[in-house]
């Protein structure tokens, strides 16, 4: 039960009103206090933006905890990459297509980082260069600005 938060505490809660999980308290107001959804029940991080208005009521379904530290699996972190990967090209499909010579360098860059990433060709400073170099090309290429 919490009965005055401050900015910044992480709260818990399982009640039905409100999606199972952790919470961080971004603002605290009179009447209501906005929580920003950091984890889920299980402790891993979450990135969602999710922002909930709670009644100062309803705090009493909520506990104090500690922030949630698990990361993601690798697993789960290539799958990420690979559906961010995918929604970047096709949305940017028509530039790309429209700069042949570019994206030829952009998939240079970025294929030949990971690449040799993945074979331990290079040193990690040299692939991590590339990809980033690769990635930032991207953007500028993708939306008209190179």
């Amino acid at each position: 039960m919490v009965t005055e938060p401050t900015v910044g505490d992480h709260l818990a809660t399982d009640h039905r009103d409100y999606r199972s999980g952790v919470y961080r308290v971004v603002g605290v107001g009179d009447r209501q206090v906005t929580l920003l959804v950091v984890g889920d029940e299980e402790g891993k991080r979450l990135h969602t933006g999710e922002v909930v208005s709670v009644p100062r009521s309803a705090l009493d379904d909520f506990a104090a905890v500690e922030p949630p530290t698990r990361r993601q699996s690798l697993r789960e972190s290539i799958q990420a990459g690979r559906s961010i990967g995918y929604w970047s090209l096709r949305s940017n499909a028509r530039q790309l297509r429209a700069r042949p010579t570019q994206t030829a360098v952009v998939a240079l860059l970025l294929g030949g980082g990971l690449l040799l990433d993945v074979l331990n060709l290079a040193p990690e400073t040299v692939t991590a260069a590339l990809v980033v170099a690769g990635s930032l090309l991207f953007v500028f290429v993708a939306t008209g600005r190179l």
